[in-house]
């Protein structure tokens, strides 16, 4: 149990050391879409670009961090789960 809340403030931290300059209250809505989206493709699939179609979260989450297509967004989840 202690590991997985290390590896939780390990995946908090980096997510969080990314949003320099916003309040508070926009950082933990951007915190909680990643944690979603981690949680989305560990346990469903792994992002399409029709799935980002489809679906806000994820594109808006790929707006917020400058990611062109769905092989950007799973590779930035993995480096943060």
């Amino acid at each position: 149990m202690t590991s997985f809340f290390s590896h939780l403030k390990e995946t908090v931290g980096l997510a969080k050391s990314q949003l320099q300059g916003h309040d508070d209250a926009s950082k933990q809505h951007a915190l909680d879409a990643v944690d979603i989206l981690v949680q989305y493709k560990a346990t469903v699939h792994e992002f399409t670009d029709e799935i980002v179609a489809f679906w806000p979260l994820p594109r808006r989450v790929m707006e917020r961090y400058h990611f062109d297509d769905a092989d950007q967004l799973n590779e930035w989840l993995d480096n943060i789960s």
